[in-house]
């Protein structure tokens, strides 16, 4: 799972609670705002995520990604 840290929509904690619930998962936090952690332009976050699509690598527990654009800078 990758979710925002600052999501309005879908709370950084019930993603939490999700990753507890599905046995074998991990999250991915994007420390930044917005609904999709996708449109964070976070460098950090683009590659995990492709490493996961291309060889099943999931990240270590407790990742955090940086966001690569900033709002209201």
């Amino acid at each position: 799972m990758i979710n925002n840290r600052y999501d309005p929509a879908t709370g950084h904690r019930n993603a939490v609670l999700m990753t507890d619930l599905l046995l074998g998962s991990r999250l991915l936090t994007v420390d930044g705002w917005g609904h999709t952690a996708r449109d964070t332009g976070s460098e950090c976050a683009d590659q995990i995520l492709e490493r996961y699509l291309v060889a099943g690598t999931l990240p270590p527990h407790g990742t955090v990604c940086q966001p690569g654009l900033v709002p209201f800078a």
